[in-house]
């Protein structure tokens, strides 16, 4: 009996989200990837030579939503958009070139979990005071795993700071009532007005970026180090560079503004002009002195910047 689910159905009552459900319990990344290549060899015909020799869990359940499209799902155009967008933007993986004098071979480099990396984005879009996207729980297990570690960690440490904050509030509600104050009186806060920022804010928030970005700090290999995230803060521009995927991301501030850091990502950037470029020769671009220059002069296919900055990414360029 098939699995599948025909959407054209006048009784069917699943909707995207159920749909997906249903596919990745009954289906794995092998037939994501398949259904992924077929739909993009139709609508995306320059990217499917690029992609076609990925690996299959870099499709994640994209592939299911491509399926679920062509039996019958209704999608709006927003979703549309997004799941092109998905491969759009999916990084390609580069081949090692063997050269004449070969520098020391890195570790295999590890598989990203991606509801680790969904959660960070979570956690930066609360702190930001935004609305945070679902979290996509894929069918791998090896990525549950891990995962599960990761969040217990998290968990163990929220609560830990949810204790600690009762404890003051109870603490400060105590001394305000035998102060004379009525607990019932007291206002729920408003939402701060965006502050004025002045050089001790500057400083603040440079300081509070060095605490919260996770950053890789040095690479072997290429002889390069990173500049601090506090230089990020009240950037005009920065370049980025992602050693696992080779990619350099270059962020533009919005007209009048700068850049600020939230969490581990990077905000106030203009999304049209923050972009990203693969490199195919890291040693040759490092070894030029104007890197803004050069990243114009890289002939590789420029996309949208991702925001989020990984323990694989270092702070190469700011003005």
């Amino acid at each position: 009996m098939s699995k599948e689910i025909n959407f054209k159905d006048p009784g069917c009552t699943y909707t995207l989200a159920s749909g997906l459900n249903h596919y990745s319990q009954n289906f794995d990344f092998k037939d994501s990837k398949k259904w992924a290549l077929e739909w993009i060899k139709t609508h995306l015909p320059d990217e499917y030579e690029r992609l076609k020799d990925e690996k299959e869990h870099k499709f994640s359940n994209r592939g299911f939503v491509c399926r679920m499209w062509k039996n019958g799902l209704v999608l709006s155009d927003q979703q549309k958009h997004d799941l092109a967008k998905f491969f759009l933007n999916m990084p390609t993986t580069v081949p090692e070139v063997e050269e004449r004098d070969p520098a020391p071979k890195r570790k295999p480099a590890e598989k990203m979990n991606t509801i680790i990396f969904q959660m960070e984005d979570v956690v930066d879009a609360i702190l930001s005071d935004n609305e945070p996207k679902p979290v996509e729980v894929p069918v791998d297990k090896a990525q549950l795993t891990e995962a599960q570690a990761w969040l217990e960690k998290q968990i163990i440490d929220a609560q830990e700071q949810v204790e600690k904050q009762k404890a003051i509030l109870e603490q400060l509600t105590s001394v305000y009532e035998r102060c004379g104050g009525i607990k019932n009186k007291i206002a729920p806060a408003k939402p701060k007005a965006k502050p004025k920022e002045t050089p001790a804010t500057l400083n603040a928030d440079k300081a509070k970026a060095v605490k919260t970005m996770t950053y890789q700090k040095k690479d072997e290999e290429l002889g390069i180090e990173s500049l601090s995230p506090a230089r990020l803060v009240g950037a005009k521009a920065a370049i980025l560079y992602n050693t696992k995927y080779r990619t350099l991301l270059r962020f533009v501030a919005k007209p009048g503004e700068s850049l600020v850091v939230s969490g581990s990502s990077i905000r106030n950037h203009d999304e049209e002009k923050s972009t990203s470029k693969k490199v195919r020769k890291p040693k040759d671009f490092f070894a030029v002195n104007d890197r803004w220059k050069a990243y114009d002069l890289l002939k590789t296919t420029e996309r949208k910047a991702t925001t989020h900055v990984s323990s694989e990414m270092m702070i190469i360029e700011t003005k």
